[in-house]
């Protein structure tokens, strides 16, 4: 499983690295050159190393550690942690429903960050 998903982030560093070679222009490139050529196969090795170095450290093996963790658990802590939970979520949420007035960065960066918070504690 590790190698497929190690796999999936090298195919995903290198569609990254082609959207941003060709749309946003970095890193700026003249593909009409031999050293253009190769400064954008270098671009999209380096990106596939990232994504294949990265990408199971992101999902896979913190999941398996969340997945452990979660099954040591009794079922009166795993009631009681997702009570909380959503006890937490809904808080942020009635806390948050009234900043949604206040002017543009605030109107949705403080409800996301009470929500947030809230759900976190």
């Amino acid at each position: 499983m590790t190698s497929f998903v190690r796999l999936f982030g090298g195919a995903l560093g290198v569609l990254i690295a082609i959207a941003l070679a060709s749309g946003a222009g970095i890193p700026p490139l003249d593909i009409g050159s031999l050293g253009g050529i190769i400064l954008l196969a270098g671009w999209i090795g380096a990106w596939f190393v990232i994504g294949f170095s990265i990408l199971p450290y992101v999902t896979f093996i913190p999941a398996r550690g969340l997945i452990q963790r979660v099954l040591d658990l009794s079922t009166g802590e795993f009631v009681s942690a997702v009570a909380g939970l959503v006890v937490g979520l809904l808080i942020g949420l009635l806390l948050g429903l009234p900043m949604a007035n206040l002017p543009d960065p605030y109107r949705w960066a403080l409800p996301l960050g009470t929500v947030i918070v809230t759900a976190w504690a």
